[in-house]
């Protein structure tokens, strides 16, 4: 069953701010999307297990409600200090107890603001739903320039939620998932849009296997398409979309025999929530965030990391 999307951004009536690129704002963006809404926008329906944003170790962590859908997962954000530019630590598990004690936790990232003044990642989006949702964040900066290309500029892109299994009440199914599994550091290249619209996207999040145990496997995105989703050059034309498929995430970087039968941790897992490929490249002169209507439906051009041309999409209605 396909979950409609909301989309909260920066520049919405109402909207909270990036100000300053404290921990706290950041948290604060995420539970007003996903918790509170704001203005006009009804949040989705997560859940809060423990608001510690105001204080000196800003600490926020959320689950999705299992009455609508959701696993029941956990996603934990957390800061040593309420300092600007100190970075947010992210990660999922499938139960929390305290900031120290967590069952089953997945990889893990961090991010920070980058910089102060029109270099601060403060022009924010959330792609979401009742079961998972994407964060991405640029700088003025960066749309200034024009281009839909990060050039190598830091920018926040990760997912955290539920993916699309293939396997009937996957325990697992609750990740987290960026650019680079169990980061200490913010840079443009651990972001998760160096990984799907850039180099191939190997090894960037662990799953944890389907009879509920604490094993887990590190897992890559594929598609039909192959496991890059870019051009290697730069196309300022805007082609027609005529064909994108679905992505999904499979158990290690190959082929390999411990995978093979393995009943337990299957080869292919599960697709990811509106997350597309397409065969045509362009756009690359366009400001970000863009977005197109592609088969009637709107989808967000995830920009590349680098200089090259995107070809990831996601649908932006429904997942």
């Amino acid at each position: 069953m396909t979950q409609p999307v909301t989309t909260f951004k920066w520049d919405d009536p109402g909207a909270p701010q990036i100000v300053d690129g404290k921990p706290s704002e950041y948290m604060t963006v995420i539970k007003k999307a996903l918790v509170d809404g704001y203005g006009s926008k009804v949040a989705t329906g997560w859940i809060v297990v423990v608001d510690e944003i105001f204080t000196t170790t800003p600490l926020l962590v959320l689950k999705n409600d299992t009455n609508l859908g959701g696993s029941g997962g956990f996603i934990v954000f957390d800061a040593v200090d309420d300092t600007a530019g100190t970075n947010v630590k992210v990660q999922s598990c499938q139960a929390y107890v305290d900031r120290d004690t967590r069952t089953n936790a997945g990889a893990y990232f961090v991010f920070n603001r980058n910089s102060s003044g029109i270099s601060m990642l403060s022009e924010w989006m959330i792609l979401a739903t009742t079961t998972c949702f994407y964060f991405f964040a640029n700088a003025e900066y960066s749309r200034s320039r024009n281009v839909n290309a990060f050039q190598n500029f830091n920018s926040i892109f990760f997912f955290a939620g539920d993916i699309l299994s293939f396997y009937n009440n996957d325990p697992g199914r609750f990740i987290t998932m960026s650019g680079a599994k169990n980061e200490n550091n913010h840079a443009w290249s651990s972001m998760l849009n160096n990984k799907v619209p850039g180099t191939s996207a190997s090894n960037i999040t662990d799953i944890y296997a389907l009879d509920g145990s604490a094993t887990f496997e590190s897992h890559s995105i594929n598609s039909v398409l192959g496991r890059k989703s870019r051009s290697n050059q730069v196309h300022i034309e805007e082609p027609s979309i005529l064909f994108m498929c679905e992505c999904f995430l499979q158990a290690g970087d190959s082929i390999s025999n411990d995978i093979i039968n393995n009943i337990n941790m299957p080869l292919i897992r599960a697709k990811i929530p509106g997350l597309y490929v397409s065969t045509e490249a362009g756009y690359h002169n366009n400001a970000m965030p863009y977005f197109k209507y592609i088969n009637g439906a709107s989808h967000f051009l995830v920009p590349s990391a680098g200089s090259a041309t995107s070809m990831t999409w996601i649908n932006t209605e429904q997942w």
